[in-house]
Protein backbone atom coordinates (compact mmCIF):
# COMPACT_ATOMS: atom_id res chain seq x y z
CA UNK A 1 0.00 0.00 0.00
CA UNK A 2 2.81 2.94 1.00
CA UNK A 3 4.62 1.95 -1.91
CA UNK A 4 1.51 2.71 -4.75
CA UNK A 5 0.43 5.47 -2.18
CA UNK A 6 4.34 6.89 -2.34
CA UNK A 7 4.22 6.82 -6.33
CA UNK A 8 1.30 8.24 -6.65
CA UNK A 9 1.84 11.35 -4.43
CA UNK A 10 5.16 11.69 -6.03
CA UNK A 11 4.28 12.43 -9.20
CA UNK A 12 1.39 14.17 -8.59
CA UNK A 13 3.34 16.73 -6.19
CA UNK A 14 5.55 17.55 -9.41
CA UNK A 15 2.81 18.11 -11.79
CA UNK A 16 0.37 20.59 -9.53
CA UNK A 17 2.55 21.70 -6.81
CA UNK A 18 6.18 22.48 -8.38
CA UNK A 19 6.98 20.21 -5.52
CA UNK A 20 11.32 20.33 -4.89
CA UNK A 21 13.30 19.29 -1.97
CA UNK A 22 16.73 20.06 -1.21
CA UNK A 23 19.35 18.10 1.58
CA UNK A 24 18.94 14.36 0.91
CA UNK A 25 21.92 14.11 1.63
CA UNK A 26 22.02 14.77 5.50
CA UNK A 27 20.14 12.54 6.06
CA UNK A 28 22.03 9.69 8.61
CA UNK A 29 21.12 6.00 8.46
CA UNK A 30 17.87 5.04 10.50
CA UNK A 31 16.44 5.10 12.73
CA UNK A 32 16.14 8.80 13.21
CA UNK A 33 13.52 11.53 14.09
CA UNK A 34 12.13 13.89 11.50
CA UNK A 35 10.78 17.15 12.89
CA UNK A 36 9.27 20.16 10.96
CA UNK A 37 7.02 23.31 10.81
CA UNK A 38 3.46 22.51 10.60
CA UNK A 39 1.94 24.88 8.00
CA UNK A 40 -0.74 23.11 6.48
CA UNK A 41 -2.86 20.12 5.66
CA UNK A 42 -0.89 17.93 3.70
CA UNK A 43 2.55 18.99 5.20
CA UNK A 44 2.91 15.26 6.05
CA UNK A 45 2.77 13.77 2.91
CA UNK A 46 5.32 16.56 0.93
CA UNK A 47 8.04 15.95 3.62
CA UNK A 48 7.42 12.08 3.67
CA UNK A 49 7.37 12.82 -0.42
CA UNK A 50 10.63 14.33 0.32
CA UNK A 51 12.54 11.55 1.91
CA UNK A 52 13.32 7.91 0.25
CA UNK A 53 11.14 5.13 -0.36
CA UNK A 54 13.46 3.14 1.71
CA UNK A 55 13.24 6.05 4.67
CA UNK A 56 9.88 5.58 5.12
CA UNK A 57 8.62 7.73 8.21
CA UNK A 58 5.73 6.47 10.68
CA UNK A 59 3.52 9.29 11.94
CA UNK A 60 1.86 10.50 15.15
CA UNK A 61 -1.88 11.51 13.61
CA UNK A 62 -4.49 12.82 16.02
CA UNK A 63 -6.53 10.26 17.44
CA UNK A 64 -9.56 12.20 15.50
CA UNK A 65 -8.92 10.74 11.94
CA UNK A 66 -8.61 6.83 13.54
CA UNK A 67 -12.65 7.46 14.67
CA UNK A 68 -13.59 6.89 10.98
CA UNK A 69 -13.15 3.43 9.72
CA UNK A 70 -11.67 3.84 6.12
CA UNK A 71 -9.61 6.44 7.09
CA UNK A 72 -8.46 4.36 10.33
CA UNK A 73 -7.69 1.68 7.61
CA UNK A 74 -5.77 4.29 5.17
CA UNK A 75 -3.87 6.37 8.16
CA UNK A 76 -2.82 2.93 9.47
CA UNK A 77 -1.77 1.29 5.97
CA UNK A 78 0.75 4.54 5.78
CA UNK A 79 1.95 4.19 9.04
CA UNK A 80 0.10 6.12 11.08
CA UNK A 81 -0.71 6.04 15.01
CA UNK A 82 -2.96 7.93 17.01
CA UNK A 83 -2.23 10.34 19.56
CA UNK A 84 -4.38 12.09 21.49
CA UNK A 85 -3.73 16.43 21.16
CA UNK A 86 -4.08 18.04 24.08
CA UNK A 87 -3.08 16.39 27.18
CA UNK A 88 -0.62 14.03 27.70
CA UNK A 89 -0.59 10.73 25.84
CA UNK A 90 1.43 8.58 27.45
CA UNK A 91 0.68 5.34 25.09
CA UNK A 92 1.37 7.84 21.95
CA UNK A 93 4.91 8.46 23.89
CA UNK A 94 5.49 4.89 24.67
CA UNK A 95 4.25 3.76 20.70
CA UNK A 96 6.63 6.02 19.19
CA UNK A 97 9.80 5.52 21.49
CA UNK A 98 8.95 1.64 20.50
CA UNK A 99 8.97 2.11 16.82
CA UNK A 100 12.31 4.21 17.05
CA UNK A 101 14.15 1.74 18.90
CA UNK A 102 12.76 -0.96 16.51
CA UNK A 103 14.52 0.59 13.33
CA UNK A 104 11.59 2.97 11.75
CA UNK A 105 11.70 6.43 11.59
CA UNK A 106 8.83 8.68 12.53
CA UNK A 107 7.81 12.26 11.72
CA UNK A 108 6.50 14.55 14.02
CA UNK A 109 5.55 18.48 14.18
CA UNK A 110 6.62 19.80 17.21
CA UNK A 111 4.46 22.55 17.46
CA UNK A 112 1.02 19.63 17.57
CA UNK A 113 -1.00 21.93 15.04
CA UNK A 114 -1.04 24.16 12.23
CA UNK A 115 0.62 27.40 12.98
CA UNK A 116 1.70 30.44 10.56
CA UNK A 117 3.50 32.26 12.91
CA UNK A 118 7.43 31.07 13.33
CA UNK A 119 7.32 31.07 16.94
CA UNK A 120 9.65 28.55 19.69
CA UNK A 121 6.99 29.21 22.18
CA UNK A 122 4.57 27.02 20.29
CA UNK A 123 6.40 23.57 20.14
CA UNK A 124 6.17 21.34 22.63
CA UNK A 125 8.97 19.48 24.54
CA UNK A 126 7.90 15.90 23.81
CA UNK A 127 10.50 15.26 20.71
CA UNK A 128 13.23 16.21 22.80
CA UNK A 129 12.00 13.69 24.98
CA UNK A 130 11.54 10.76 22.99
CA UNK A 131 14.41 11.77 20.70
CA UNK A 132 16.76 11.58 24.38
CA UNK A 133 15.26 8.41 25.78
CA UNK A 134 15.47 6.40 22.32
CA UNK A 135 18.64 7.64 21.69
CA UNK A 136 18.12 8.92 18.06
CA UNK A 137 19.18 11.96 16.00
CA UNK A 138 16.69 14.73 15.18
CA UNK A 139 16.44 15.82 11.41
CA UNK A 140 14.96 19.41 11.14
CA UNK A 141 13.02 20.19 8.37
CA UNK A 142 11.35 23.26 6.76
CA UNK A 143 8.28 23.67 4.22
CA UNK A 144 7.33 26.27 2.54
CA UNK A 145 4.45 26.86 0.59
CA UNK A 146 4.33 29.95 -2.08
CA UNK A 147 1.53 30.98 -4.44
CA UNK A 148 1.79 32.25 -8.08
CA UNK A 149 -0.29 32.63 -10.61
CA UNK A 150 -3.01 30.31 -8.49
CA UNK A 151 -0.10 27.18 -8.39
CA UNK A 152 1.28 26.50 -4.73
CA UNK A 153 5.49 26.15 -5.32
CA UNK A 154 6.58 23.69 -2.23
CA UNK A 155 10.00 23.34 -1.11
CA UNK A 156 10.92 21.50 1.90
CA UNK A 157 14.82 21.82 3.14
CA UNK A 158 16.49 19.03 5.00
CA UNK A 159 18.68 20.11 7.68
CA UNK A 160 21.81 18.39 9.41
CA UNK A 161 21.02 15.62 12.08
CA UNK A 162 21.68 16.12 15.66
CA UNK A 163 21.26 14.87 18.69
CA UNK A 164 19.72 15.98 21.96
CA UNK A 165 22.21 16.37 24.74
CA UNK A 166 21.24 16.31 28.72
CA UNK A 167 22.29 19.51 30.30
CA UNK A 168 24.56 19.41 33.33
CA UNK A 169 23.43 21.30 36.66
CA UNK A 170 19.62 21.33 35.77
CA UNK A 171 16.64 19.20 35.62
CA UNK A 172 15.30 16.84 32.68
CA UNK A 173 12.22 19.09 31.76
CA UNK A 174 14.74 22.17 31.32
CA UNK A 175 17.23 20.46 29.27
CA UNK A 176 14.04 19.27 27.16
CA UNK A 177 13.08 23.29 27.10
CA UNK A 178 16.23 24.41 25.89
CA UNK A 179 16.31 21.00 23.20
CA UNK A 180 13.42 22.22 22.10
CA UNK A 181 13.87 25.73 21.52
CA UNK A 182 17.34 24.65 19.93
CA UNK A 183 14.84 22.75 17.33
CA UNK A 184 12.91 24.75 16.33
CA UNK A 185 15.58 27.62 15.90
CA UNK A 186 17.43 25.30 13.32
CA UNK A 187 14.04 24.39 12.00
CA UNK A 188 12.73 27.99 11.41
CA UNK A 189 16.92 29.10 10.10
CA UNK A 190 16.05 27.19 7.08
CA UNK A 191 13.45 29.72 5.99
CA UNK A 192 14.89 30.81 2.84
CA UNK A 193 13.28 34.30 3.34
CA UNK A 194 15.36 34.72 6.14
CA UNK A 195 18.56 33.53 4.57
Amino acid sequence: MYRVVYWFFSNLFRLLWRFRYYGRENLPDAPYMVVGNHYGLFDPVFITGALPRKDKPRYMAKAELFRFPPMRWFMTSVGGYPVERGKSDISAVRKTIEVLKAGHNVLIFPEGTRVKKEDPANALTGCAMIACKADVPLVPVYITHRRRMLIDSIRVYIGSPFRVALLEGVSRTESYKAATFDMMARIYSMNPDKQ
